[in-house]
């Protein structure tokens, strides 16, 4: 079955476009990534990525992966446009969720997973 959609999207032209656009976005998306690595030392960027906000959020980064996907699909009551909440500020009120939701997942389970590691030993191969 996978076999078959490769080969449709490769005949059809308008999937080729989509697929090496993807790939040229990928490219010069690692290029950039690249480029921001070796320039870390700029005092700006240091700065911006030194941010304690974005540290945090880089922390339970897996937590926002893993619940991303399920918060628009529980309509809260507060979300009700009913009420008078428009959609950048059910939108904001779901990303504090998805953040609560995440930063419960990191101090419940992702915390006390990774201090477990260190009670396996890795020897040298």
């Amino acid at each position: 079955m996978i076999g078959l959609t490769i080969l449709f999207l490769f005949k059809n032209p308008a999937y080729q476009m989509q697929v090496y656009s993807l790939l040229i976005i990928s490219i010069a998306f690692s290029i950039i990534l690249d480029k921001v690595t070796d320039s870390i030392s700029l005092k700006p960027l240091r700065c911006l990525l030194d941010n304690k906000l974005l540290l945090y959020i880089g922390k339970i980064s897996y937590g926002l992966y893993l619940f991303h996907n399920l918060i628009p699909y529980y309509q809260l009551p507060f979300f009700s446009r009913s009420i008078g909440l428009n959609f950048i500020a059910s939108q904001f009120m779901r990303f504090l969720i998805l953040l609560s939701i995440a930063s419960i997942s990191w101090f419940l389970f992702e915390k006390p997973i990774l201090k477990l590691k260190n009670n396996f030993v890795q020897d040298d191969i």
